[in-house]
C-alpha cells in the first residue's frame, strides 16, 4: 500500500481555517489547496494508504464515477510539486466529511503561487505578507 509523508527537507505545511498552505522553503513558492484537497492531504499525512483513501472517496454515494482518477491525479500533482514523498502507510483513520466534498464539487485542487496574497487562504491570513 503506497503511503506518503510531507517532504520535510523543503516543505512546511499549515492548515488555516480548513485550507492547507504549503511553503517550499528552498524556492519560496507557496502551494494552496482547496478544502476538499486539504481534507484528503490530511488523511495522507496521518499515514493513510492511498487505497484506503480511494475506498473512502469512492464509497461516498454521490461521488463522481471518476473519483479514483481524481485522487490519482491529485497525488501525482502533490508528488510533482515535491510536497509529498513516499513514506510508510499505516492503518490511519480515513475521516472525510462527504458534505465538504459536495460543497467543493469533489474537486481535489492544489495550485502553485509565487505570492501568498494570491493563494486561496481566507482574507485575513492572505493579507499577511511573508
Amino acid at each position: 500500500m503506497p503511503g506518503y509523508v510531507l517532504n520535510g527537507e523543503k516543505m512546511l505545511c499549515d492548515v488555516i481555517d480548513g485550507i492547507a498552505l504549503v511553503i517550499d522553503t528552498q524556492i519560496s513558492t507557496y502551494y494552496g489547496l482547496n478544502a476538499w484537497g486539504t481534507a484528503v492531504l490530511e488523511c495522507l499525512l496521518r499515514g493513510a494508504a492511498t487505497e484506503d483513501v480511494c475506498d473512502r472517496l469512492t464509497a461516498i454515494p454521490d461521488a463522481p464515477a471518476n473519483m479514483a482518477d481524481r485522487l490519482d491525479a491529485f497525488v501525482e500533482r502533490l508528488l510533482a510539486f515535491e510536497i509529498l514523498v513516499e513514506g510508510g502507510a499505516t492503518a490511519a483513520d480515513v475521516t472525510l466529511d462527504p458534505e465538504l466534498g459536495r460543497r467543493e464539487g469533489f474537486r481535489l485542487m492544489v495550485d502553485c503561487y509565487s505570492d501568498v496574497t494570491a493563494s486561496p487562504l481566507p482574507a485575513p491570513a492572505a493579507a499577511v505578507s511573508a
